[in-house]
């Protein structure tokens, strides 16, 4: 539930596309559950780009 008010609330026009958040959530779930065969690292690095370029552009 957490996870889609998250969603709703981040994925507001102009903050950050609701395609990258479901790509984030769904890298995570795959490390999270041992999955590593299904993701790269070129994956996480991208992740980790991504992550910072939001918390730049949405300062707290």
């Amino acid at each position: 539930m957490v996870i889609i008010e998250l969603r709703l609330t981040i994925c507001l026009p102009g903050i950050l596309p609701i395609d990258s958040m479901t790509g984030w959530l769904d890298l995570r779930n795959k490390a999270a559950h041992g999955k590593y065969d299904e993701y790269n690292k070129n994956k996480v690095e991208q992740m980790i780009m991504g992550v910072r370029d939001f918390i730049v552009r949405n300062p707290a």
